[in-house]
């Protein structure tokens, strides 16, 4: 039994896959090193032929979807047996890069409709070169100009036909029932405005019950300082009409100010912010929260992490008022939060990348904000988490200048589980499951589910 283990695993040794030494690319495109970052191999990585075909065929794609239609993407391998490493060289031959020449929008059964959204997107894509994203971006204009003409969910479909250097661009475009909003007792909105609020999400194919769509109009009032706003509605079979009692608006009361500052600064500051509060003509959420921003930005450099507010309701003969009471948030011990250097224990490469590279390399204290915080709390879970680590926990200390960033990882990664398949029809689902990066039991990596979709 010990021999045979011994000699299994020499076998494993002896066939390990070759490291790769260096990726290359040979083609006469501008700017082609950009296109390296679609191959998933790199240097010091285990060659893998899998994933070498895969990124093969997402560096033609890449192509295609610039305009060159007519792409071609080869690899030359050259491996070295004596130090068991292998080098890539890609060869792109890109061809010309297809201009659209030809745009048209079909609807059915509507030919009238059809010359219209043609006339009115051909300006946009004739003569440009073939792009996915251009072409793409036409495709969710017909769709927004469609929802608002009443047709809610249009399904959209994109045909090309290449030929000779040339795309000629079809939009086939099938319609539902058209259904109209109509709003009675609106006076603060218009009607256009509350109809940019309903469409902005149907644009985006989220079709809400209408439920749904009369709450966000509440809230929309709300936001506004109504309070009191009630929305009902009626809907038909091809319109829904909204009933709106917007009643009164809030006005601000009072503006005070939560307690005293040992910082005359801070305390002048909060004062102009209590003055601008104060003369706003009515509640409003947005405007509101503009002018604690931009407190907040300012305290922060005064050593503050930012400014927040209680508001309470109350009533009277002229109607009802939002009192306002201001709160600078210290740090602990009401001192300047300032730091020298961030620490990350085990990750000490993560010191120069993302919201930590601004920090590195300080010559001197500098306040930090809790926003600065937030955004390197949110950044370290992003990309812990992105690795496996779905459970992992991360908090902070600052300690003589030092903010230390602790991350716990003690409930280890978490794995692919089993892996299904449903809605196909003539593809079996082994042929899907083959072409995946993962399979169950590897370690949950969210950039192998994005390169396997």
């Amino acid at each position: 039994m010990i021999s045979l283990f011994l000699v299994l695993l020499f076998v494993v040794s002896a066939t390990a896959a070759p490291m790769v030494t260096k990726v290359k690319i040979n083609s006469s495109l501008l700017g082609k090193d950009r296109y390296l970052q679609h191959y998933l191999h790199e240097p010091g990585d285990r060659f893998d032929q899998s994933q070498h075909d895969r990124s093969l065929t997402l560096l033609q794609k890449e192509l295609k979807d610039h305009g060159y239609l007519d792409a071609q993407v080869q690899a030359t391998l050259y491996p070295d047996t004596q130090r068991d490493t292998i080098a890539v060289t890609i060869n792109v031959e890109q061809g010309d890069c297809y201009a659209i020449s030809q745009v048209q929008v079909t609807v059915v059964n509507n030919e009238i409709l059809s010359e219209e959204l043609t006339e009115l997107i051909e300006g946009a894509l004739l003569s440009q070169y073939a792009q996915k994203e251009i072409m793409n971006a036409q495709g969710k204009r017909l769709r927004s100009l469609l929802v608002r003409a009443g047709y809610l969910t249009p399904r959209i479909d994109l045909v090309t036909f290449p030929r000779e250097g040339k795309l000629l661009l079809t939009y086939q475009v099938a319609l539902d029932k058209r259904k109209k909003y109509a709003f009675l007792g609106n006076f603060f909105f218009s009607t256009t405005q509350l109809l940019d609020e309903v469409y902005s999400l149907e644009e985006e194919g989220i079709i809400l019950p209408v439920s749904l769509i009369a709450q966000e109009i509440i809230d929309l009032y709300k936001d506004k300082g109504f309070a009191a706003v009630t929305v009902d509605w009626e809907e038909e079979d091809t319109k829904v009409t909204f009933f709106i009692v917007e009643g009164p608006r809030h006005t601000i009361g009072s503006v005070l100010i939560k307690e005293e500052f040992t910082s005359a600064d801070a305390l002048q500051l909060l004062e102009s912010l209590e003055s601008e509060i104060s003369a706003m003509d009515a509640y409003d959420k947005h405007e509101l929260q503009v002018l604690l921003d931009k407190a907040s930005d300012r305290l922060a450099q005064l050593g503050f992490w930012y400014v927040v507010f209680d508001k309470q309701v109350t009533s009277g003969s002229h109607g009802a008022k939002v009192n306002i009471l201001l709160h600078a948030v210290q740090p602990e011990g009401n001192k300047r939060t300032a730091i020298s250097r961030i620490e990350l224990p085990g990750y000490h490469e993560l010191r120069s990348k993302g919201p930590f590279a601004q920090w590195e390399g300080l010559t001197q204290e500098r306040p930090v904000k809790l926003t600065d915080v937030d955004q390197q709390r949110r950044w370290l879970l992003r990309y812990i988490r992105d690795r496996g680590y779905l459970l992992a926990q991360v908090s902070y200390t600052i300690n003589k200048g030092i903010l230390t960033w602790h991350i716990d990882t003690s409930k280890g990664p978490v794995r692919f589980g089993p892996i299904s398949i449903t809605g196909l029809y003539k593809v079996k689902p082994f042929i899907i499951t083959r072409e995946l990066c993962f399979k169950q039991g590897d370690v949950w990596d969210k950039q192998k589910i994005e390169e396997s979709v």
